[in-house]
């Protein structure tokens, strides 16, 4: 099992069993925040969490940590959304697919 780093702006190629992590800054005090819009059914969440800065100032960006695990062969798509809640409109997406040997 291999532990793969990913900033979620190319497709992959893992092994079954493979962890995937992803990391993404995010400005969550100014509403901004990551979240998984679609994810394929070949991969599972481990691990989805904002991790902020420690002994940041107020405001300061964080961190959006998102961990997969690569559980059935085949194409799979991820999807990953930077919005504001109360918006309809993202500021940024990013779409990827992780191919699971």
């Amino acid at each position: 099992m291999n532990d793969i780093e990913s900033s979620g702006t190319g497709d992959l190629s893992v092994e079954c069993g493979d962890l995937i992590t992803i990391r993404l800054g995010q400005s969550a005090g100014t509403g901004y925040v990551w979240s998984l819009v679609e994810l394929g059914e070949g991969l599972v969440v481990e691990e989805e969490r904002t991790v902020a800065q420690s002994q940041a100032a107020p405001g300061a960006r964080g961190e959006y940590l998102l961990r997969l695990r690569a559980d059935r062969v085949g194409q799979w798509p991820v999807e990953l959304r930077l919005a504001r809640s109360w918006e309809n409109q993202s500021a940024e997406n990013r779409k990827f697919s992780v191919t699971v040997r």
